[in-house]
């Protein structure tokens, strides 16, 4: 009888977990006969796809053009800016990061590589950074008209730019 009570026990701490949701135990969640790992008992959970970064893509090759309008020429206060912001985004999931909104509109998302002004297209292909597979860049908005950009790889953005005055992708005025 001890045994079942224990059995009980260990039944209703699964069933009021923290998440508030029934977890099978691993003997459950197997199928009938068969041995399973637990490492592939865990494939069937979604996984949680945090941000991270890589600075290996860098472009660095724009704080000497001077014929290009977006630079990695910032001062410190700007480089601890986007550092803690990197920080931050490295808390969250890809999914998060992708909600967020100001105005009604996405802050952060995917942008074609067709739209990107002439001058960033070339340096894309310049740099050997775009590949067949990659048909956009994926950007950041930090402050008014300031963005970062990259290419997003499964969880990973790789970071290419800092676009301080929204050049690689000019917008027109509004109301003017």
């Amino acid at each position: 009888m001890a045994g079942s009570k224990r059995a009980a026990k260990k039944l209703a701490k699964q069933q009021n977990n923290e998440t508030g949701k029934h977890v099978p135990s691993l003997p459950q969640a197997r199928p009938p006969g068969k041995n399973v790992s637990a490492q592939a008992v865990d494939q069937g959970r979604p996984a949680r796809n945090f941000f991270k970064w890589t600075a290996r893509e860098i472009d660095t090759g724009v704080t000497q053009d001077s014929s290009c309008g977006w630079t990695w020429d910032m001062d410190t206060k700007r480089t601890i800016e986007l550092l803690k912001f990197l920080e931050e985004c490295g808390k969250k999931t890809w999914g998060e990061i992708e909600q967020e909104t100001s105005g009604g509109h996405r802050k952060h998302h995917g942008q074609p590589l067709d739209s990107l002004c002439a001058e960033a297209r070339e340096r894309l292909r310049a740099q050997g950074l775009t590949e067949d597979s990659e048909e956009e860049l994926f950007r950041f908005r930090l402050t008014g008209p300031g963005r970062l950009w990259g290419f997003k790889s499964g969880s990973l953005f790789k970071l290419i730019w800092w676009d301080e005055n929204h050049q690689v992708y000019p917008l027109e005025k509004r109301n003017s």
